[in-house]
């Protein structure tokens, strides 16, 4: 079991640049259960945690084609990770497995674009859009791609969903 107080993560993201020192608003505790066997990449997980987290408060489904890979840090940008190529042509393969419907991609730090070195099934996939690879440099671009609407306007719903809730004052 994984155990994360994202509140000041999502203060600070919501909240943007002009507090960030400010102490954590809203207390919000994220559980999440690791099957047994799977393999864990430490900061990795923290855009993919995060836009999970936020989804679920705003109550905005996620593209579920699109896979996740970057760490965070208090101010919403995302930061590179190791192993990207290895984890694009992973999700790549799946996604050929499961047929290839133009949908699928995946979103990786725009810090990795560097270290890109993938084989040319994957170039010729993306450029012909059948599989898409996403670089990004904050969360809201993320949740932009993932939610198919403007950041705002979701993170106005995690907004409204924390006002309602008295647990999280």
């Amino acid at each position: 079991m994984l155990e994360k107080n994202f509140g000041k993560v999502v203060d600070d993201v919501l909240g943007g640049e002009d507090q960030p020192q400010s102490p954590p608003v809203h207390n919000i505790d994220i559980k999440i259960d690791v099957p047994t066997g799977f393999r864990l990449e430490g900061d990795s997980m923290g855009l993919a945690m995060l836009l999970a987290a936020i989804s679920a408060l705003s109550e905005v489904p996620i593209e579920r084609g699109v896979a996740v890979t970057g760490a965070i840090n208090h101010y919403g940008d995302v930061l590179a990770v190791d192993f990207v190529n290895k984890k694009i042509e992973g999700w790549f393969r799946i996604c050929k497995q499961n047929g290839l419907t133009g949908e699928q991609g995946v979103i990786i730090p725009k810090g990795n674009e560097k270290d890109l070195n993938l084989g040319e099934e994957i170039i010729e996939a993306v450029r012909n859009q059948q599989f898409h690879v996403y670089a990004v440099q904050n969360v809201d671009q993320a949740l932009e791609i993932v939610t198919d609407l403007p950041a705002e306007q979701v993170n106005e719903r995690v907004r409204k969903a924390l006002e309602r809730d008295p647990e999280n004052k």
